[in-house]
């Protein structure tokens, strides 16, 4: 099965923005200042995949991995869903 570049750019952007905003909270809430600002406003980046994952939430590292990994393929699978549909669109246009 071949998978379109466009799939993997925009996977990989979308990827690494909420992977850096997951990385943002952990910091961010580590310290009781204006740094937890930042890493409220960007839990709603990554708020579905944390309600999924928040079973493991007691064991810090294990939900940041585990929730980084989550992450990682829902990009793809968002990124691959928005590229199908723009491309279903400009197909229907012409």
């Amino acid at each position: 099965m071949r998978i379109d570049p466009a799939v993997w750019k925009f996977g990989s952007w979308l990827a690494a923005i909420r992977v850096a905003a997951l990385w943002s909270i952990v910091i961010g809430f580590h310290y009781g200042d204006w740094r937890q600002v930042p890493g409220f406003l960007l839990q709603f980046l990554i708020l579905p995949e944390a309600l999924m994952m928040r079973h493991v939430r007691s064991d810090q590292a294990r939900w940041t991995a585990d929730l980084a990994l989550v992450i990682f393929v829902a990009s793809y699978l968002s990124a691959w869903i928005l590229v199908r549909l723009r491309r279903r669109a400009s197909v229907s246009l012409r």
